[in-house]
């Protein structure tokens, strides 16, 4: 189609659209009009236009479209992926090194989380061993060998605050080897390539195991899927803090939630962070897309500054992209 014909097309829509909305509509079509003159190219969607309702559908199934005149992203991360989930369209709108293997650190959690979901009772009772109580993210030092919980409070603990010594122990309740063989079947299932786990909190290993490793992309997967079948992580996920009791009703200490974003970017939906020294910065966060279209999933991994560059992949994302 020549452009001078694509415009007429363009100019046929919009006012076949305008007129059908109502005059008082006719400044949110002028707002999408470069984004009619694009669809206007489509003969299949031209030929619909006839019939409002029918054009709109298709037009519609577009979305979201990438706009022309948007500039590019550059970011420091070593690697980064955003991912648009709507009801029935999946796209991907930005990746940097998507598909590489990186060390992934506590976001490994998120499948710690999904194992114990399918395992464990959330009333369940357990202690907190030495080598539990020793590791390194205990809340502070606050939770002591001996001391007992339900499972459910120290499910919290590991996805809100990170804690480490809450995972070991969750772990412990089937055997670590044990678990860790469960988190990787479980991304096994899901048919992920590039995920594999050596232990259930995403330190990096001492002893020269491999470490937990995914790529962007597949971690996208994951919370794709989390979001899908167990959403109740995400909730808790969204918990800015929370008081951790043991079993007795004695106050163990507040747990406060890593994620910064919380309560400073709107339409969080849930998240999870994660850092070492050889992961670097990481982080997932899912916020809902532009006009309730679905959401966004976005992955930062090895970042020199996680949250600022969340910050501005998701910004990118809704401004460089019509919805």
């Amino acid at each position: 189609m020549t452009k001078k014909k694509k415009l007429t097309s363009a100019v046929f829509v919009f006012l076949l659209l305008a007129l059908g909305a109502g005059i008082f509509k006719v400044s949110l079509f002028l707002e999408d009009f470069f984004y009619w003159m694009e669809v206007a190219g489509n003969p299949r969607l031209v030929e619909a236009g006839i019939n409002r309702q029918s054009f709109l559908e298709n037009a519609d199934s577009l979305k979201p479209y990438f706009k022309k005149e948007a500039e590019s992203l550059s970011l420091s991360a070593e690697a980064a992926f955003s991912l648009f989930v709507g009801s029935n369209k999946e796209e991907a709108l930005f990746g940097k090194n998507s598909q590489e293997s990186l060390p992934i650190a506590s976001l490994t959690k998120l499948v710690s989380a999904l194992v114990i979901i399918d395992n464990y009772s959330m009333s369940q009772r357990v202690s907190i061993s030495p080598e539990a109580a020793g590791m390194p993210g205990n809340g502070e030092g606050n939770l002591m060998p001996g001391d007992t919980f339900e499972v459910g409070d120290l499910f919290k603990a590991m996805l809100v605050e990170s804690n480490n010594s809450a995972a070991l122990a969750l772990a412990q309740i089937k055997g670590e080897e044990e678990f860790v063989y469960l988190m990787n079947a479980k991304t096994e299932a899901l048919g992920l390539q590039k995920t594999s786990f050596s232990n259930p909190t995403g330190l990096d290993p001492k002893d020269g195991s491999i470490i937990n490793q995914s790529s962007a992309a597949e971690l996208a997967e994951i919370a794709k899927f989390v979001m899908k079948e167990k959403p109740e992580i995400f909730e808790i996920l969204l918990m800015e803090e929370f008081n951790l009791y043991n079993i007795e009703g004695a106050l163990s200490h507040k747990a406060v939630n890593t994620n910064e974003l919380l309560g400073e970017m709107p339409l969080v939906i849930g998240g999870k962070t994660g850092e070492t020294p050889r992961s670097g910065g990481c982080l997932l966060l899912l916020v809902q897309a532009p006009k309730s279209r679905g959401y966004l999933v976005n992955v930062i991994l090895d970042s020199p500054d996680r949250f600022s560059e969340m910050e501005k992949l998701v910004d990118w994302v809704r401004h460089s992209y019509q919805w």
